[in-house]
Order: structure tokens, then C-alpha cells, then sequence
């Protein structure tokens, strides 16, 4: 594994909502974490992901995990689904 630092972000579309890409981290007994998150990479050797619900999560250099990326224009769930961005309501003040 390579020690470089290297950051990865999916850009959100003006007027839509964010788009997220999808993590399994296994943890064991055939038990994982996921995560919808927005950005990841690698800093000083260790692997990290920023979620949607503002959480930064680092893994230890050697555990394993798997990260889809959706097309551009598109987005993950929390069921591995790739889906249309979809438009953010405008705010309305009376």
C-alpha cells in the first residue's frame, strides 16, 4: 500500500442534492459497516471517508473495505442502489 496522501470528492450539482458513493467495511463474524459518503482518500497511511450524516471515519492501513462509485449524475443508497440526483426544494417564505 502506498503511502501517499491522495483525496477523492464527489462534486454536487448546483441545485441538486449531494451525490454519495457506497462503503462496506467488514468487521467480522460476516458483519460490516456502511456508509453513503461524499469524500475519501488517504492521509499519512491511513484510508478515511467523510459521510453524508458529517462523520469522519479512518480505517487502520491494512483493513479491508470496498467503495462503489456511482456515474456522474448519479447516487448511491443505502442498499448499494445507484439512482437519479434528485432536485433540492426551493425554500419558501411567506
Amino acid at each position: 500500500m502506498s503511502n501517499k496522501n491522495q483525496i477523492n470528492q464527489l462534486t454536487k450539482p448546483d441545485g441538486y442534492e449531494q451525490p454519495a458513493a457506497f462503503v462496506i467495511v467488514p468487521i467480522g463474524g460476516g458483519m460490516a459497516h456502511t456508509f453513503l459518503v461524499y469524500k475519501w482518500g488517504m492521509l499519512d497511511g491511513k484510508w478515511f471517508f467523510d459521510t453524508l450524516l458529517n462523520l469522519h471515519v479512518e480505517l487502520h492501513p491494512d483493513q479491508t473495505f470496498i467503495l462503489e462509485v456511482p456515474p456522474r449524475g448519479k447516487t448511491m443508497d443505502l442498499e448499494a442502489s445507484v439512482q437519479e440526483l434528485k432536485r433540492e426544494s426551493s425554500l419558501v417564505v411567506n
